[in-house]
């Protein structure tokens, strides 16, 4: 287990699990490799590790982490140099800038000025602020 998954296995150790929503599925690690291949990116290990356990079904936290599948089909909401990955429910997205994956810092994409700004280093880093608030 990478470095990656085992802080992933310990933050999803954190959640409760009464908080699991499960309306969507678990997608496996040759999905999420067809569905790179498919569109020519490469989604961080940290996330891969994340919704292969399930995380994004989590509801336990504020902002709603996206499937793969339905990240890569909101990445018409945003810049086209953005894939994004959770969104905050008021038209504010997170994301990864795309020609920096699969090791991307995490930016904060603003609806309303349509502009980014950083949030944070990584995927994992991003999701320890969101567990920890």
């Amino acid at each position: 287990m990478s470095v990656s998954e085992q802080s992933i296995s310990h933050l999803l150790d954190q959640f409760d699990p009464e908080l699991y929503l499960f309306d969507e599925s678990v997608p496996t690690e040759e999905e999420l490799d067809d569905l790179e291949q498919h569109h020519g990116i490469s989604f961080p290990p940290a996330y891969r590790a994340f919704v292969c356990q399930g995380g994004h079904n989590y509801a336990g936290i504020a902002n709603r982490i996206l499937s793969p599948r339905r990240a890569l089909s909101d990445q018409a909401h945003v810049d086209t140099h953005l894939l994004p990955f959770a969104e905050n429910g008021c038209g504010d997205w997170y994301c990864w800038p795309v020609a920096a994956l699969p090791g991307a810092p995490v930016v904060w994409w603003d609806h309303e000025t349509q502009t980014t700004s950083d949030y944070a280093d990584s995927f994992t880093t991003c999701l320890e602020q969101w567990v920890s608030s």
